[in-house]
Protein backbone atom coordinates (compact mmCIF):
# COMPACT_ATOMS: atom_id res chain seq x y z
CA UNK A 1 0.00 0.00 0.00
CA UNK A 2 1.33 3.18 -1.61
CA UNK A 3 0.20 5.90 1.56
CA UNK A 4 -0.12 4.92 5.59
CA UNK A 5 -3.60 3.86 6.54
CA UNK A 6 -4.19 6.62 8.41
CA UNK A 7 -3.66 9.28 5.68
CA UNK A 8 -5.59 6.76 3.31
CA UNK A 9 -8.59 7.19 5.36
CA UNK A 10 -8.14 10.52 6.15
CA UNK A 11 -8.02 11.48 2.32
CA UNK A 12 -11.36 9.12 2.22
CA UNK A 13 -13.08 10.57 4.68
CA UNK A 14 -12.73 13.93 2.85
CA UNK A 15 -13.75 12.23 -0.61
CA UNK A 16 -16.49 13.36 -2.50
CA UNK A 17 -17.90 9.94 -3.30
CA UNK A 18 -21.37 9.04 -1.33
CA UNK A 19 -20.50 6.30 0.76
CA UNK A 20 -21.54 5.17 4.18
CA UNK A 21 -18.87 3.63 5.46
CA UNK A 22 -15.44 2.01 4.99
CA UNK A 23 -14.77 -1.48 5.38
CA UNK A 24 -11.58 -2.72 6.97
CA UNK A 25 -11.17 -6.70 6.69
CA UNK A 26 -7.06 -7.90 6.90
CA UNK A 27 -6.34 -10.13 3.97
CA UNK A 28 -8.96 -7.86 2.03
CA UNK A 29 -8.64 -4.36 -0.05
CA UNK A 30 -11.03 -1.78 1.66
CA UNK A 31 -14.41 -1.64 1.17
CA UNK A 32 -16.37 1.26 0.24
CA UNK A 33 -20.62 1.19 1.18
CA UNK A 34 -21.71 3.19 -1.85
CA UNK A 35 -25.34 3.43 -2.68
CA UNK A 36 -24.87 0.74 -5.69
CA UNK A 37 -23.62 -1.79 -2.42
CA UNK A 38 -20.23 -2.37 -1.85
CA UNK A 39 -17.10 -1.92 -3.61
CA UNK A 40 -13.36 -2.60 -2.92
CA UNK A 41 -10.47 -0.35 -3.68
CA UNK A 42 -8.37 -2.98 -5.83
CA UNK A 43 -5.73 -0.44 -6.87
CA UNK A 44 -4.60 -0.18 -2.86
CA UNK A 45 -4.24 -3.71 -2.09
CA UNK A 46 -5.07 -5.95 0.59
CA UNK A 47 -5.19 -4.51 4.48
CA UNK A 48 -2.94 -6.95 6.71
CA UNK A 49 -3.69 -7.05 10.46
CA UNK A 50 -0.55 -5.55 10.70
CA UNK A 51 -1.86 -2.54 8.99
CA UNK A 52 -5.30 -2.22 11.31
CA UNK A 53 -2.84 -2.58 14.11
CA UNK A 54 -0.83 0.49 13.71
CA UNK A 55 -3.77 2.66 12.46
CA UNK A 56 -5.60 1.59 15.58
CA UNK A 57 -2.57 2.35 17.99
CA UNK A 58 -2.46 5.24 16.32
CA UNK A 59 -6.15 6.72 16.58
CA UNK A 60 -7.38 4.44 20.19
CA UNK A 61 -4.27 3.54 22.08
CA UNK A 62 -4.70 0.61 24.45
CA UNK A 63 -7.32 -0.76 22.06
CA UNK A 64 -6.25 -4.21 22.80
CA UNK A 65 -7.49 -4.01 25.88
CA UNK A 66 -10.34 -2.53 25.44
CA UNK A 67 -11.32 -5.27 22.48
CA UNK A 68 -10.24 -7.81 25.00
CA UNK A 69 -12.58 -7.17 28.00
CA UNK A 70 -15.76 -5.73 25.79
CA UNK A 71 -15.10 -8.13 22.46
CA UNK A 72 -15.72 -4.96 20.50
CA UNK A 73 -15.10 -1.21 20.48
CA UNK A 74 -17.40 1.15 19.58
CA UNK A 75 -16.28 4.86 19.52
CA UNK A 76 -15.84 8.38 17.76
CA UNK A 77 -12.17 9.07 17.10
CA UNK A 78 -10.07 12.25 15.51
CA UNK A 79 -7.80 12.22 12.73
CA UNK A 80 -5.19 15.15 12.43
CA UNK A 81 -6.69 16.35 8.90
CA UNK A 82 -9.73 17.83 11.36
CA UNK A 83 -11.58 14.25 10.16
CA UNK A 84 -14.23 12.96 12.35
CA UNK A 85 -15.12 9.01 12.27
CA UNK A 86 -17.50 6.53 14.33
CA UNK A 87 -15.39 3.25 14.32
CA UNK A 88 -16.93 0.01 15.64
CA UNK A 89 -13.44 -2.37 15.88
CA UNK A 90 -14.52 -6.37 16.21
CA UNK A 91 -13.35 -10.00 15.35
CA UNK A 92 -14.27 -12.25 13.49
CA UNK A 93 -13.74 -15.85 12.35
CA UNK A 94 -13.37 -17.49 16.20
CA UNK A 95 -10.95 -14.59 16.87
CA UNK A 96 -8.80 -14.92 14.10
CA UNK A 97 -9.81 -12.12 12.08
CA UNK A 98 -9.66 -8.30 13.08
CA UNK A 99 -12.38 -5.53 11.20
CA UNK A 100 -13.43 -2.74 11.26
CA UNK A 101 -16.14 -0.42 9.96
CA UNK A 102 -15.92 3.18 9.90
CA UNK A 103 -19.17 5.80 9.34
CA UNK A 104 -17.44 9.66 8.44
CA UNK A 105 -18.92 12.45 10.63
CA UNK A 106 -19.28 16.29 9.24
CA UNK A 107 -17.97 18.60 11.30
CA UNK A 108 -21.21 20.57 11.73
CA UNK A 109 -24.28 19.10 11.57
CA UNK A 110 -26.83 19.47 8.05
CA UNK A 111 -29.23 22.01 8.55
CA UNK A 112 -33.18 20.67 8.83
CA UNK A 113 -33.88 21.63 5.23
CA UNK A 114 -30.87 19.43 3.56
CA UNK A 115 -32.08 16.41 5.27
CA UNK A 116 -34.70 16.38 3.44
CA UNK A 117 -37.64 16.37 6.20
CA UNK A 118 -41.21 18.26 5.36
CA UNK A 119 -40.71 22.07 6.12
CA UNK A 120 -42.83 22.29 8.67
CA UNK A 121 -40.91 19.93 10.92
CA UNK A 122 -38.46 23.09 11.28
CA UNK A 123 -41.57 25.52 12.72
CA UNK A 124 -42.91 22.73 15.16
CA UNK A 125 -39.36 22.08 16.48
CA UNK A 126 -39.63 26.05 17.36
CA UNK A 127 -43.16 26.00 18.61
CA UNK A 128 -42.63 23.57 21.08
CA UNK A 129 -41.32 24.52 24.32
CA UNK A 130 -41.64 21.15 25.71
CA UNK A 131 -42.63 17.38 24.46
CA UNK A 132 -41.10 14.50 22.63
CA UNK A 133 -40.35 13.98 19.19
CA UNK A 134 -39.07 10.82 18.39
CA UNK A 135 -37.21 9.28 15.61
CA UNK A 136 -36.71 5.92 14.90
CA UNK A 137 -35.71 3.79 11.62
CA UNK A 138 -33.23 0.92 11.31
CA UNK A 139 -29.35 1.43 11.76
CA UNK A 140 -27.81 3.66 9.05
CA UNK A 141 -31.13 5.35 8.32
CA UNK A 142 -29.86 8.54 9.42
CA UNK A 143 -31.74 8.95 12.88
CA UNK A 144 -28.38 10.65 14.68
CA UNK A 145 -28.10 12.96 11.80
CA UNK A 146 -32.29 14.03 12.13
CA UNK A 147 -31.45 14.61 15.61
CA UNK A 148 -28.78 16.57 15.27
CA UNK A 149 -30.20 18.71 12.63
CA UNK A 150 -32.80 19.68 14.76
CA UNK A 151 -30.50 20.54 18.04
CA UNK A 152 -28.77 22.33 15.41
CA UNK A 153 -31.91 24.49 14.40
CA UNK A 154 -33.11 24.57 17.93
CA UNK A 155 -29.62 26.33 19.19
CA UNK A 156 -29.42 28.36 16.15
CA UNK A 157 -33.45 29.69 16.21
CA UNK A 158 -34.78 29.54 19.48
CA UNK A 159 -35.06 33.13 20.31
CA UNK A 160 -34.19 32.94 24.37
CA UNK A 161 -31.01 30.32 23.81
CA UNK A 162 -31.03 27.05 25.21
CA UNK A 163 -29.18 24.73 27.55
CA UNK A 164 -29.01 21.79 25.69
CA UNK A 165 -27.91 18.21 27.19
CA UNK A 166 -26.97 15.50 24.98
CA UNK A 167 -26.70 11.68 26.40
CA UNK A 168 -24.72 9.19 23.81
CA UNK A 169 -23.24 6.48 22.87
CA UNK A 170 -20.48 7.50 22.19
CA UNK A 171 -20.67 10.96 21.28
CA UNK A 172 -20.64 11.59 17.08
CA UNK A 173 -21.41 15.04 15.70
CA UNK A 174 -20.01 17.82 17.90
CA UNK A 175 -22.09 20.85 18.47
CA UNK A 176 -19.91 24.28 18.21
CA UNK A 177 -22.35 27.02 20.58
CA UNK A 178 -23.34 30.13 18.71
CA UNK A 179 -25.52 30.55 21.36
CA UNK A 180 -27.16 28.94 24.52
CA UNK A 181 -25.07 25.77 26.37
CA UNK A 182 -24.34 22.65 25.04
CA UNK A 183 -23.23 19.79 27.18
CA UNK A 184 -22.69 16.36 25.27
CA UNK A 185 -22.04 13.20 27.84
CA UNK A 186 -21.16 9.89 26.98
CA UNK A 187 -22.75 7.09 28.40
CA UNK A 188 -19.73 4.95 29.37
CA UNK A 189 -17.38 7.97 29.96
CA UNK A 190 -19.50 10.47 31.97
CA UNK A 191 -22.40 8.44 32.72
CA UNK A 192 -23.30 5.40 33.72
CA UNK A 193 -26.31 4.74 31.31
CA UNK A 194 -28.93 6.23 29.20
CA UNK A 195 -31.10 6.21 32.21
CA UNK A 196 -28.67 7.10 34.61
CA UNK A 197 -27.58 10.22 32.20
CA UNK A 198 -31.14 10.96 31.66
CA UNK A 199 -32.31 11.53 35.36
CA UNK A 200 -28.96 13.29 36.55
CA UNK A 201 -29.93 15.64 33.49
CA UNK A 202 -32.75 16.38 35.03
CA UNK A 203 -30.64 18.25 37.92
CA UNK A 204 -28.58 19.98 35.55
CA UNK A 205 -30.86 23.21 34.02
CA UNK A 206 -31.65 21.44 30.45
CA UNK A 207 -34.51 23.21 28.16
CA UNK A 208 -33.54 20.15 25.76
CA UNK A 209 -32.21 16.90 26.43
CA UNK A 210 -31.16 14.60 23.06
CA UNK A 211 -30.97 10.44 24.40
CA UNK A 212 -29.01 8.55 21.96
CA UNK A 213 -31.40 5.12 22.82
CA UNK A 214 -34.56 4.81 24.69
CA UNK A 215 -34.00 0.42 24.88
CA UNK A 216 -35.41 0.15 28.74
CA UNK A 217 -38.00 0.85 31.13
CA UNK A 218 -36.35 3.07 33.22
CA UNK A 219 -35.04 5.56 30.25
CA UNK A 220 -38.20 5.26 29.11
CA UNK A 221 -39.61 6.39 32.45
CA UNK A 222 -37.61 9.35 32.79
CA UNK A 223 -37.92 10.34 29.23
CA UNK A 224 -41.62 10.61 29.69
CA UNK A 225 -41.20 12.94 33.38
CA UNK A 226 -38.62 14.37 31.52
CA UNK A 227 -40.99 15.94 28.65
CA UNK A 228 -43.87 16.00 31.15
CA UNK A 229 -41.57 17.99 33.48
CA UNK A 230 -41.09 21.12 30.97
CA UNK A 231 -38.38 19.78 28.85
CA UNK A 232 -38.18 19.22 24.97
CA UNK A 233 -37.07 15.91 24.38
CA UNK A 234 -35.28 14.26 21.09
CA UNK A 235 -34.75 10.33 21.59
CA UNK A 236 -34.48 7.74 19.73
CA UNK A 237 -36.27 4.05 19.68
CA UNK A 238 -35.59 1.02 17.29
CA UNK A 239 -39.15 0.62 15.35
CA UNK A 240 -40.10 -0.09 11.97
CA UNK A 241 -43.17 2.29 11.58
CA UNK A 242 -44.54 5.43 13.35
CA UNK A 243 -47.39 2.90 15.19
CA UNK A 244 -44.34 0.44 16.13
CA UNK A 245 -42.82 3.00 18.40
CA UNK A 246 -45.92 3.63 20.58
CA UNK A 247 -45.94 0.12 20.86
CA UNK A 248 -42.52 -0.23 21.78
CA UNK A 249 -42.48 2.57 24.25
CA UNK A 250 -45.46 0.75 26.01
CA UNK A 251 -44.09 -2.71 25.98
CA UNK A 252 -40.62 -1.57 28.10
CA UNK A 253 -42.90 -1.14 31.29
CA UNK A 254 -44.83 -4.07 33.46
CA UNK A 255 -48.14 -4.84 32.00
CA UNK A 256 -49.55 -2.76 35.55
CA UNK A 257 -47.37 0.69 34.45
CA UNK A 258 -48.79 0.52 30.83
CA UNK A 259 -52.13 2.21 31.25
CA UNK A 260 -50.07 4.78 32.90
CA UNK A 261 -47.50 5.18 30.19
CA UNK A 262 -49.97 5.51 27.35
CA UNK A 263 -52.07 8.53 29.28
CA UNK A 264 -48.79 10.22 30.01
CA UNK A 265 -47.47 9.40 26.14
CA UNK A 266 -50.56 11.12 24.52
CA UNK A 267 -50.16 14.00 26.18
CA UNK A 268 -46.56 14.36 25.83
CA UNK A 269 -45.81 13.48 22.33
CA UNK A 270 -45.54 15.62 19.74
CA UNK A 271 -44.15 13.93 16.42
CA UNK A 272 -43.09 10.53 15.68
CA UNK A 273 -40.64 10.35 12.86
CA UNK A 274 -39.58 6.97 10.87
CA UNK A 275 -37.05 7.68 8.72
CA UNK A 276 -35.12 5.22 5.41
CA UNK A 277 -32.19 6.14 3.92
CA UNK A 278 -32.66 4.57 0.09
CA UNK A 279 -30.12 4.93 -2.77
CA UNK A 280 -30.73 7.36 -5.37
CA UNK A 281 -31.73 6.02 -9.13
CA UNK A 282 -28.61 7.44 -10.59
CA UNK A 283 -26.80 5.80 -7.32
CA UNK A 284 -25.07 9.27 -6.70
CA UNK A 285 -26.00 9.77 -3.01
CA UNK A 286 -29.11 8.58 -0.99
CA UNK A 287 -32.59 9.66 -0.58
CA UNK A 288 -34.63 10.41 2.56
CA UNK A 289 -37.81 9.07 2.75
CA UNK A 290 -39.42 10.01 6.36
CA UNK A 291 -42.87 8.53 7.51
CA UNK A 292 -43.94 10.98 9.58
CA UNK A 293 -46.89 10.98 12.76
CA UNK A 294 -48.04 14.42 14.42
CA UNK A 295 -50.09 14.52 17.57
CA UNK A 296 -53.46 14.81 17.69
CA UNK A 297 -56.54 14.83 19.65
CA UNK A 298 -57.34 11.63 17.14
CA UNK A 299 -54.17 10.27 17.59
CA UNK A 300 -54.15 10.70 21.21
CA UNK A 301 -57.18 8.63 21.70
CA UNK A 302 -55.26 5.65 19.76
CA UNK A 303 -52.61 5.90 21.90
CA UNK A 304 -54.59 6.05 25.00
CA UNK A 305 -56.74 2.80 24.04
CA UNK A 306 -54.69 -0.40 22.33
CA UNK A 307 -57.96 -1.14 20.25
CA UNK A 308 -57.42 1.90 18.54
CA UNK A 309 -54.01 1.66 17.70
CA UNK A 310 -54.34 0.34 14.56
CA UNK A 311 -55.83 3.60 13.08
CA UNK A 312 -52.98 5.42 13.66
CA UNK A 313 -51.80 4.26 9.74
CA UNK A 314 -55.49 5.14 8.07
CA UNK A 315 -55.03 8.36 9.83
CA UNK A 316 -51.62 8.83 8.21
CA UNK A 317 -52.83 7.79 4.93
CA UNK A 318 -55.58 9.97 4.33
CA UNK A 319 -53.29 12.92 6.01
CA UNK A 320 -56.04 14.99 7.52
CA UNK A 321 -53.74 16.79 9.14
CA UNK A 322 -51.91 17.49 5.67
CA UNK A 323 -48.89 16.58 7.74
CA UNK A 324 -49.13 13.13 8.50
CA UNK A 325 -47.78 10.34 6.20
CA UNK A 326 -47.23 7.01 5.97
CA UNK A 327 -43.96 6.07 4.62
CA UNK A 328 -45.75 4.20 1.78
CA UNK A 329 -47.44 7.22 0.51
CA UNK A 330 -43.40 8.77 0.32
CA UNK A 331 -42.04 5.74 -1.63
CA UNK A 332 -45.09 5.61 -4.59
CA UNK A 333 -43.86 9.62 -4.79
CA UNK A 334 -40.19 9.35 -4.48
CA UNK A 335 -40.43 6.49 -7.64
CA UNK A 336 -42.63 8.44 -9.01
CA UNK A 337 -40.48 11.71 -9.34
CA UNK A 338 -38.05 9.03 -10.47
CA UNK A 339 -35.52 9.78 -7.35
CA UNK A 340 -35.55 6.04 -6.44
CA UNK A 341 -36.22 2.89 -8.26
CA UNK A 342 -39.15 0.37 -7.83
CA UNK A 343 -37.02 -2.47 -6.82
CA UNK A 344 -35.12 -0.34 -3.83
CA UNK A 345 -38.49 0.83 -2.91
CA UNK A 346 -40.00 -2.36 -2.02
CA UNK A 347 -36.62 -3.24 -0.18
CA UNK A 348 -37.05 -0.16 2.29
CA UNK A 349 -40.95 -1.01 3.49
CA UNK A 350 -42.29 -2.40 6.18
CA UNK A 351 -45.05 -3.25 4.12
CA UNK A 352 -44.43 -4.63 0.99
CA UNK A 353 -48.05 -6.06 0.33
CA UNK A 354 -49.18 -2.23 0.56
CA UNK A 355 -47.01 -0.86 -1.35
CA UNK A 356 -46.92 -3.63 -4.20
CA UNK A 357 -50.84 -2.48 -5.29
CA UNK A 358 -49.74 1.44 -4.81
CA UNK A 359 -46.68 1.26 -7.18
CA UNK A 360 -49.09 -0.36 -9.65
CA UNK A 361 -51.24 1.82 -9.77
CA UNK A 362 -48.99 4.40 -9.90
CA UNK A 363 -47.19 3.02 -13.13
CA UNK A 364 -50.70 2.85 -14.78
CA UNK A 365 -51.40 6.84 -13.49
CA UNK A 366 -47.92 7.63 -15.23
CA UNK A 367 -48.74 5.53 -18.75
CA UNK A 368 -52.46 6.97 -19.00
CA UNK A 369 -50.49 10.47 -18.59
CA UNK A 370 -48.45 9.94 -21.20
CA UNK A 371 -50.59 8.49 -23.74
Amino acid sequence: MAKELSELIADLAHDELPFSEIHLVEGAPIALKLPGGLRDLDDEGAISRGQIETFLEHVLPGWKQTLAARHAIDCAVELPSETRLQVNVHRANAGQSLRMVMRRIPRDPLTLKDTGLPPFLPRLLLESGKGLVIVTGSTGAGKTTTLFAALRHIMEQREAPPHIITIEEPIEYVLRRPRGVVTQREVGVDTASFSQGLRESLRQGPDVIMVGEVRDRDTADTMLRAAESGHLVLATVHSSSAEGVISKIVSLFHPDEQAQSRHVLKNVLIAVVCQVLLPKLQRDGFALAAEILINSPQVARAIEDPARLSTLREFMRRSEDKQSRLLNDVLVDLVRGKRVSRSDALLATYDRQDLLPALDRAAVERDDAAR
